[in-house]
């Protein structure tokens, strides 16, 4: 049973406004239940509410755990019991934990310490970067960098020790790192750091090197034309309940977004000049939306709501809410969403790429005549 009293009142207080929002019957004793055990563990953990930190939260239920128990833990910062916590600390706590786990499995491996050595060095950069005023939404070597790199570097220690019978860190060579390279392609750009460390602070017998390879574009790097302009008409004309998929893909396709910038634009980066016109802005680059597009924008805004059970849209920073209560929408749902539509982020981006330099910057619009080709001064990419 529950000890402290603040964690009676959070569950009580919590189970009513769930049952004030959802039908009795759809609460179910199995949800119930692993709701419980959240508020339990809360309980053992947390004696004072006010001493809950991203730090705290991130080592009592994980990554996946929070995500699981994403509605309770919304209530509680809804309802002012915990102090609300940013999302971008959530995500540093969750990136930090991910890194301890991996210097887990890296203990007792003769590359234990040179992994650490590597770790503090990406920390000393990223702290860097940040004493320089790169944080915030202008931030550009994160505690997300720091894990993609010590993964690719765990990865390649861990293919040498294993595969290639290396056994200590002289003992790599040209040939060890053109075979990982070969065998897991994904690295090629996150094992960069990881060469240029051992490289320019390790001793090492002879330097390895990352070769520069000119490739051609696949055939299927970009988006046929015909597929391309039926996909904006209908991104333009969208069915009820398509919206805001719609919009999400029209902003990468026109506009040459990532998912992740797109996920994470927030309600103050947005604003409406006197000719009607949506403009967002990333990061310093302000984007003025074409007429059309500006048109879907105002449908979204109409609809827009958030996906967290108890949340609603006032509580939410950013454009597109998220599960979570306080968190954008995932670039896994806008995977999904090209998925299909029978795209990839990849195709996306490089037919943005494409038809802004082929056409002088162009947005396509849906016209009394069809499916043309206008100059819009207000694309940038």
């Amino acid at each position: 049973m529950l000890t402290h009293l603040w964690v009676k009142d959070a569950f009580k207080g919590f189970y009513e406004e769930l049952i004030e929002h959802q039908a009795p019957n759809k609460v179910a004793s199995a949800s119930l239940e692993r709701y419980f055990i959240f508020f339990a563990k809360l309980d053992a953990m947390f004696p004072d509410p006010s001493k809950i930190t991203a730090t705290g939260i991130m080592e009592a239920f994980g990554v996946e755990g929070l995500r699981v128990q994403a509605i309770p833990y919304g209530y509680l910062v809804k309802a002012g019991i915990i102090p609300e916590i940013q999302q971008a600390e959530l995500e540093n706590a969750g990136q930090l934990q991910r890194q301890a786990f991996m210097m887990e499995m890296v203990h007792g491996c003769w590359y234990e310490s040179l992994m650490d050595r590597f770790r503090n060095h990406l920390d000393s950069i990223r702290i860097r970067y940040e004493d320089r005023g790169w944080r915030g939404k202008r931030a550009r070597f994160t505690q997300r960098t720091v894990t993609a790199s010590l993964l690719a570097a765990k990865t390649f220690l861990k293919d040498l020790d294993t595969t290639q019978g290396v056994k200590s860190l002289q003992g790599i060579q040209q040939h060890h790192l053109e075979r990982f390279l070969l065998t897991h392609k994904g690295y090629s750009a996150a094992i960069r750091a990881f060469i240029r460390y051992i490289n320019g602070n390790e001793k090492m017998f002879k330097k390895v090197k990352m070769e520069s390879v000119t490739r051609n574009l696949a055939e299927n790097s970009f988006i046929p034309t015909v597929r391309y302009e039926e996909l904006v008409r209908g991104w333009l004309n969208p069915e009820p309940g398509k919206v805001k998929e719609s919009l999400i893909c029209l902003l990468m396709i026109l506009y040459a977004q990532t998912a992740r910038k797109i996920v994470g634009i927030q309600l103050s980066d947005i604003s409406r000049g006197r000719d009607g016109r949506y403009r967002l802005l990333f990061g310093r680059t302000e984007i003025s939306l074409e007429v059309h597009v500006s048109e879907l924008f105002d449908r979204y805004m109409n609809e827009r709501n958030a996906l967290a059970t108890l949340e609603t849209t006032d509580h939410n920073e950013y454009l597109f809410p998220g599960q979570k209560y306080g968190s954008h929408l995932s670039e896994a749902t806008v995977s999904q969403y090209l998925k299909g539509y029978g795209v990839t982020a990849s195709r996306m981006f490089s037919t943005a790429l494409y038809n802004a330099y082929v056409h002088n910057l162009v947005s396509v619009i849906n016209g009394f005549d069809g499916l043309i080709f206008r100059l819009d001064d207000g694309l940038t990419a």
